[in-house]
């Protein structure tokens, strides 16, 4: 969490300039929160339209912010709504292929293989149902802590709570399901290339 931008939407939030802290939370949180977008929606402009829901509900809840919790996550639980409503508006749920940091944590290939490295990224990414993806992403590209994605995870359905025991017992469960995807031969690579898996301890 970024706590000098978190300082400053609080203190545009405690002057009531709200046109202020939006700007703030635009150049601030508007490339990391499009880019989880993209990480579930993959046809541009409807990521795009998904973004233009998640600044419209911001503006629109901005005055009513409760600064019980970091401003990130809120708008982490905004952007998620934004999500799950443009999924549901289609009938099916387009693929993820969008490449993230997690492809750091999970490849150590050398920089000559890759774009070979990026197509087994995406192929394993892909064999990952749309939770493991959405759980993957805020966990390791957007290095969130577990309370902070119990919140965002919780947000859909007040009957459905997710506790931090609950996701740390998620993400284990998800990293032993990538080494037994690599181990069946998915990825065809060298023992060594799913070493990093390793340091991926919850």
């Amino acid at each position: 969490m970024n706590i000098e931008l978190e300082a400053r939407i609080k203190q545009s939030l405690d002057l009531q300039d709200y046109d202020q802290a939006l700007k703030v939370i635009e150049t601030g949180y508007g490339p990391e929160i499009f880019g989880f977008i993209c990480s579930r929606i993959e046809d541009l402009p409807r990521a795009e339209d998904a973004y233009a829901d998640f600044t419209e509900r911001v503006c629109k809840g901005i005055r009513g912010f409760r600064q019980g919790s970091a401003f990130r996550t809120w708008a982490y639980v905004i952007a998620r709504r934004a999500v799950i409503d443009a999924i549901r508006s289609r009938t099916h749920e387009l693929p993820v292929t969008t490449l993230s940091k997690a492809q750091a944590v999970l490849y150590s290939a050398k920089q000559s293989s890759f774009a070979s490295a990026r197509k087994r990224y995406e192929a394993l990414r892909q064999r990952l149902n749309a939770e493991e993806q959405e759980l993957l992403t805020l966990r390791i590209d957007r290095e969130m802590d577990y309370c902070d994605i119990a919140v965002i995870l919780s947000s859909s359905s007040p009957d459905d709570v997710v506790t931090e025991v609950t996701l740390r017992q998620r993400f284990k469960r998800l990293v032993k399901k990538l080494r037994l995807l690599y181990q069946e031969g998915l990825l065809h690579e060298e023992s060594d290339t799913l070493q990093p898996l390793a340091a991926i301890n919850g």
